[in-house]
This record gives structure tokens, C-alpha cells and sequence, in this order.
């Protein structure tokens, strides 16, 4: 796209949309040589509000109802490689497209080299991703610990306690079968010489 010095300009976000999907956030950056991408403006989606990242121009927007990057009085700094990043829900694809400005009369820079096509690819992950990663699988794994030691505590209550029959006194309480009878009946008589 090409533009003349203080005109305002409004890119478009040349990217692929998958139809009928609601991607949730989408964010500005401009490329640098490097290639290092510096964040412009963020806005959550469908009505949600606009920040913009620290040391970015707050002028410049995104176009009302649109996902179009507005620019103010564009000048030579601003000549570049701009990116339109989408972000979708968990188990869609990221969408991102790319646009070149020039300003006339500047010179012409490194970064017009770079090729301008849409991108249908997954973008890597950002900061605030990792982080929310990163504390789900540590909140999973605490919570994994605390079922498992949970159920083992559980079996260590059920279990039927073990009681302890000490056999040096016979347990007296149970009837005597006719085994034990018999063996008392037919003992010896333990009083020997005495005539009954």
C-alpha cells in the first residue's frame, strides 16, 4: 500500500478468516528489520475495549466495526511491514496477515523486500498464553495429588481392622462342641489314690 506523507492511511487485515468463527482478540504489530515484531494495539473482540502496548502511538487505532489498523499522518518512520494477528478460541487456528506501507518520497527500506502474503499458519505462542499454560497443567497437577492421596487415605479407612486373639485364655463365651467334651470326660483323673 503506498501512501503520501501526512495522509492518514487505514490498512486492511489481509488474512484469511475461517467463516462463522468469533476469534477473540486481534493485535497490531509492526515488523522490524530482525525480524522483531513491535506491538501497536490489541482489542478484544467482538466489542471489547483497545489497548495499546507500552510506547505505542496512541493515535493510531483500529477502524470502528472493522479490523483495519488506522494510521494518522503517516511520515517515513512509519514506512514498514505491518501485521494483523488474530487470535482463536482453544482448538482453532490463529490467523495473520501482512502490509506493506510505503511513504513516497522516503527512501526505500530494507523490509519491502519481505514478501506480503496472507498467512494461514499457527502463530507461537505469547506470553499470557505460556503463563495461562503453564498455571492449568501446575493447578492439574495439584489436584491429581490431592485425588490420589485422597483415595489411598479412603482404602486405609475402609480396611476392617485386624483384631488380635491372644490364645492363653480359651474364649469362653462360644458353647463347647462334642469334642471338647469328650476329651474332658476321658481325661485322667488327677486325683490319684483317693477313692470316690
Amino acid at each position: 500500500m503506498k501512501a503520501n506523507p501526512d495522509q492518514n492511511v487505514t490498512l486492511p487485515c489481509v488474512t484469511i478468516l475461517k467463516p462463522g468463527l468469533q476469534y477473540w482478540a486481534c493485535r497490531w504489530y509492526k515488523e522490524s528489520v530482525d525480524p522483531r515484531l513491535t506491538g501497536l494495539v490489541s482489542k478484544t473482540l467482538p466489542n471489547g475495549t483497545m489497548r495499546w502496548y507500552v510506547g505505542a502511538d496512541t493515535r493510531i487505532s483500529l477502524q470502528k466495526d472493522t479490523l483495519n489498523l488506522q494510521l494518522p499522518t503517516v511520515t517515513c518512520s512509519d514506512q514498514g511491514v505491518y501485521q494483523c494477528y488474530l487470535a482463536a478460541p482453544v482448538g482453532e487456528q490463529n490467523r495473520e496477515g501482512r502490509v506493506l506501507l510505503t511513504v513516497t518520497g522516503c527512501p526505500r527500506d530494507v523490509v519491502e523486500k519481505v514478501p506480503v502474503v496472507p498467512v494461514d499458519i499457527e502463530s507461537p505462542l505469547d506470553l499470557l498464553d505460556v503463563l495461562m499454560l503453564s498455571m492449568s497443567l501446575l493447578l492439574l497437577l495439584v489436584m491429581g495429588s490431592f485425588l490420589t492421596l485422597l483415595c489411598l487415605k479412603k482404602k486405609q479407612w475402609n480396611k476392617p481392622k485386624k483384631t488380635t486373639i491372644h490364645s492363653l485364655y480359651p474364649d469362653l463365651s462360644a458353647p463347647l462342641k462334642k469334642q471338647h467334651l469328650f476329651t474332658i470326660l476321658m481325661s485322667p483323673n488327677p486325683r490319684k489314690g483317693t477313692n470316690v
